[in-house]
């Protein structure tokens, strides 16, 4: 465990309140439903190639052994389904989006090695499942 994002919890139209000027930081834990993170959550960037990913809702954790002095990240698209926001990317990676927006919009691999990793947010795993589930009866 390296953190607990800690902050208000808001609902969607306060988190939509929020502009770019680091007046909020909304993390998405539910439907419609955010923490407005604090320090030194706030800290955390995203990267494509993550070494940090959330379990637990709020739990920050370590993918790989992290160094002292190594920046920690993980991917925003792990917490987001609400369909209202992206985020452009330079995150060096060879493997870079350059695009950053919903779990949804995830390469299918991708998709599903975080979904294996558990660092997907409890409820995007059910909102997966349920178009899994829709996908399968749609195409018999």
């Amino acid at each position: 465990v390296i953190l607990n994002f800690t902050g208000t919890v808001i609902n969607l139209s306060q988190a939509l309140t929020k502009d770019d000027d680091n007046l909020g930081n909304p993390l998405q834990i539910d439907t419609e439903t955010y923490i407005d993170i604090e320090e030194p959550g706030v800290l955390i960037n995203h990267h494509c190639e993550p070494n940090a990913g959330i379990i637990n809702t709020n739990t920050l954790i370590a993918l790989t052994n992290i160094v002292q002095d190594t920046q920690i990240f993980y991917d925003y698209s792990t917490t987001m389904s609400d369909g209202l926001w992206t985020m452009s990317c330079g995150c060096s990676s060879i493997h870079c989006r350059k695009t950053i927006e919903d779990f949804h919009f995830l390469p299918e691999l991708l998709k599903e090695k975080y979904l294996r990793m558990g660092i997907v947010q409890n409820y995007i795993v059910r909102e997966y499942e349920q178009r899994q589930k829709v996908s399968q009866v749609c195409s018999h």
